[in-house]
């Protein structure tokens, strides 16, 4: 049995005009995994992520953008 964890965190902001800053945005991303071999070649692996983003654009109107995903997926896999 094998399990993982990982984690990503991305972020940006415009700093020409830091009094009216034109566009920002950040993303976060994450999963946990699990892995079981059977047999030595029959694999089966779970994986379940989530992901959040905002996002702030500029311009001559502000949008503002929220955005979130769970995922969850299962493979199997069979080496020979």
């Amino acid at each position: 049995m094998l399990f993982g964890v990982g984690s990503m965190v991305t972020a940006n902001e415009d700093q020409f005009d830091a009094a009216n800053p034109q566009n920002k945005y950040w993303l976060y991303q994450g999963f946990l995994a699990a892995q079981y071999v059977l047999q030595g070649a029959f694999y089966i692996k779970l994986v379940g992520g989530y992901s959040r983003g905002h996002w702030d654009l500029g311009g001559d109107t502000r949008t503002l953008i929220e955005n979130e995903m769970y995922s969850l997926r299962l493979r199997f896999a069979f080496f020979f």
